[in-house]
């Protein structure tokens, strides 16, 4: 096994997978990819789009700081290859797409 897919929440029990499979990857070499989904809000009314980019974006910048801090962390826990991907919903269909 090459890598291992970690889609994440953020939640308790989403840690506890990410420690898992840090731990299996460590032990066959492996590295991880750390990846999170999210809804972005819809832009519908002309005046409120701009606000609801903003916010998308806002959003967007705060996952990927939660997950490359959950990268670092694992990176110098465990000294394995970690990559963070955000991803848009559905999530189904981005993990497939991996």
């Amino acid at each position: 096994m090459k890598r291992i897919l970690v889609p994440t929440d953020f939640s308790a029990a989403a840690d506890n997978a990410l420690q898992y499979a840090a731990e299996l990857a460590a032990k066959l070499k492996s590295s991880l990819l750390l990846f999170h989904a999210y809804q972005p809000e819809k832009i519908g009314l002309v005046d409120m789009a701009l606000q609801k980019k903003a916010y998308n974006e806002q959003t967007e910048a705060n996952l990927l700081k939660k997950l490359l801090r959950l990268r670092k962390k694992i990176e110098e826990e465990k000294h394995i290859p970690v990559s963070a991907i955000l991803g848009h919903s559905p999530a189904a269909d981005n993990i497939l797409g991996f």
